[in-house]
Formats: structure tokens, sequence, C-alpha cells
């Protein structure tokens, strides 16, 4: 008989390690395991170190079982099972993931509790698995990537649009592992009747690239509507309803923006490319591109508006409402295309976080929202919310329906 799934370890505090955490540890102890002294110090004081309204509600309302560490033993001894929730970064050098960090884990895994189970979280390439248990790794590793949008992660967690598993297929002991896995994510859900799909491990790697694949595929279909519009002079929205009144294309998932950006989609985009060398001259790489064309198309619509004597404001530099997270920002990409043409003494920053980016650009960094709007003429703003509504006719954005 397997041992009760009760004490976990989550390596990682990210947004898939923070919020799988916090939700498992409804029911069960659970440690995070970070290098981050911050962010350590801010779950233990029950703080959320990610922009995430749930979570932070969680940490003040629910009596949790979780505790935040940089001890490995502490995280790992006496684990029965161990959550692997970091990042993989893409290599542009080698052109893929850097998977070392993960490799690492499994091993200590392997010296530290070597009976505990491995589920793996983090975006893997295709074929990793196999590759590592060939090499006489642990044999009790499913693979279960998130489908998680940011500032809204715990509340994916809690109501999954579906649980995906990499298994072994022909190992009775994988299989038991996915069943009790799915038992414990289901003990805390508030959606308790999702679909859950158990494959190959491969076909999950996949299902976890093609997926982030298509979205970005998605969000670069759009754009490239919207570059057409900007070109013609044609109205973006109605083009957009029209097309989207279509229930196989539907209404979601289709706002203009300055490009996608984020942690995810650019990096899972470039690694199908290398993992599937055919879609070099497909639909991904083609993705790619509309990406890099879409901060051209939209410097050359500034130009037409906005002249050098004008002060720009540009407002936030994360690519969604309610994040944090500038890696891979267009509305960066598109600053310092401003900063070469404008100048920067021509533009000012408005933003909560990122004051160290600014500087590294040179650019006037304003935390107070009022002086911000009296000292623009012009305010860029790859996203529209409450505070600048107030001056919505000096705002260039290329947002038509307010979301993400």
């Amino acid at each position: 008989m397997f041992i009760i799934m009760n004490r976990i370890a989550v390596v990682g505090a990210g947004y898939v390690g923070l919020s799988i955490a916090t939700m498992l540890s409804i029911n069960n102890k659970v440690t995070i395991l970070d290098i981050d002294e911050q962010k350590i110090n801010a779950i233990n004081n029950r703080k959320s170190p990610i922009v995430d309204d749930r979570i932070n509600y969680f940490f003040y309302n629910y009596e949790l079982n979780l505790e935040a560490t940089k001890e490995l033993s502490e995280a790992l001894d006496n684990s029965n099972i161990v959550i692997i929730s970091l990042p993989t970064d893409y290599n542009e050098d080698n052109q893929n993931f850097d998977i070392s960090c993960i490799d690492d884990y499994i091993n200590k895994v392997g010296q530290y509790c070597p009976d505990a189970f491995i589920v793996i979280k983090s975006t893997l390439p295709i074929g990793y698995i196999e590759k590592i248990r060939k090499r006489g790794v642990l044999n009790q590793i499913i693979y279960c990537p998130e489908f998680l949008r940011e500032s809204s992660a715990l509340y994916d967690c809690m109501n999954p649009s579906r649980v995906v598993i990499g298994i072994d297929k022909l190992s009775a002991q994988c299989k038991m592992i996915a069943e009790q896995y799915i038992e414990l994510i289901r003990s805390v859900t508030e959606e308790k009747d999702f679909d859950v799909f158990i494959t190959s491990y491969l076909e999950a790697e996949s299902i976890k690239l093609f997926s982030n694949a298509y979205l970005a595929m998605r969000v670069a279909f759009f754009n490239e509507l919207d570059n057409f519009a900007i070109i013609n002079n044609a109205n973006c929205e109605d083009i957009i309803n029209g097309v989207c009144a279509d229930p196989r294309i539907g209404k979601y998932y289709n706002n203009p923006s300055f490009g996608y950006g984020g942690y995810c989609l650019p990096k899972d985009v470039k690694e199908l490319i290398s993992c599937y060398p055919i879609s070099k001259e497909c639909i991904f790489s083609s993705t790619l591109c509309s990406n890099r064309l879409r901060i051209d198309i939209i410097m050359s619509d500034i130009k037409k508006f906005i002249s050098k004597n004008d002060m720009i404001g540009v407002y936030k530099l994360a690519m969604k409402k309610k994040s944090d997270n500038i890696r891979n920002s267009t509305t960066i990409s598109l600053l310092c295309e401003l900063v070469k043409y404008y100048g920067r003494d021509n533009i000012i920053v408005f933003d909560h976080e990122y004051a160290d980016c600014l500087e590294v650009l040179g650019v006037e960094y304003v935390s107070d929202i009022e002086e911000f709007k009296r000292r623009t003429d012009v305010i860029i703003a790859n996203r529209i919310d409450k505070a600048i509504e107030d001056v919505i006719d000096k705002v260039y954005s290329r947002d038509i329906f307010g979301r993400d």
C-alpha cells in the first residue's frame, strides 16, 4: 500500500509553486523551498510575494499548514510528495530549455527522500522525462503541467480547466501515483468535475507546449488583424466582432495588444520549434515573426500622432492588468523604440515597480499617478484601466475590450 500523501515539499515559490502550495496546505502539511529570502519571509508572514488577490485572501482568512524555507533538508526530509515547479528558461545560445535545475532537484530527492514520488510542474522539453528515466533516475515521477494565468493563478489552480498527467503507462506504480495525485487535487479544488487526461510523458509534455503555442498564435492573429486595421484605417472592433461571432472562433482572448510577452509564451514557442524542427517553416516561426513585427507597426502608427515636442508617458510596463511580470514585456520593447526615436528626455514612465529597470534605460520614473497625468501630453498604454480613464482623450492604446 502506498503511503498517504500528507507531507508535501514544493520546490519553487513562483506563480505555479506558490499557488499549488497554498491550495494543498488547506489539508496537508506543505513546505515551500526557495532561495529568495524576501519570498520566504513574505510567505511566512502571510503576505503574497506575487500579485494575486486570492492568495492574499487565503493567507489572511485560512489556517494554512504552510511554511517556507531555504533549507533543503527542512523541506525534503520525511516528505512523501515533492512537487517541482522551477523555471525552465530558454537558452538562446543552445536553442533549448535549461533544465539543469530540474535535474539537480530530482537527484536531491533521491538523496533526501528516495521513497517520495515526484510531480514535475515545470514546462519541459518534449522527451525530457523519458531521457532521464533511461539514465536510471527515480521511477516514481509523474508530469502534471499547469495552465495558470498570472494574477489569478490560485483561482485557476482551484478551478482547473483540465488536469493532464504524464506517466509510464506500463508502470502500475505510476498509474497508482497518478490516481492518488488526482484525488489529492480534487480534495482541495473548488471545481470537482474537471476533465482528467492521463497520457504518456511525451504526450503531456506536448500538450503543455502546444497549448501555449496556440495562445501565442491567437494573440498574434488578432494583432495581425489590428495591423491591417491600422494600415487601412479600418474599424478594428467591428472586424473582430464580426469574425468572433463564429462560434468556432469565439469571443475571447481576442483583444489587441502590443504583443504577447511574459514568462511562458515566448520561450515555449521557441522550445516547440526546437523540439519540432519542421515547424521552422511553419506557423510557429511565423508567430515569432509576427510578434516582432507588431512593435514596428505600433511605432509607425505612434509617429503619425505624436510629435517630437510632446512629453510622452508610458503607463505600466507589465504586459497584463494586475500583473507584476515584466519578463519579455512588449511594452518595454516599445519603450526602447520610443527612446531611440523621441529621446529619453521626452519620456516618463509610471509604474509602482521596476525603478531599477528604468534606471538602466535612463528614463525618468514617476510613482505618483496624478503627477504623471499632469506632466504628459500623450500616454501610451498597453491596457487601459480606471486610473487613466479620466484622461482617455490623450491615451494611445490598441486596447479595445478592456481585458487581457
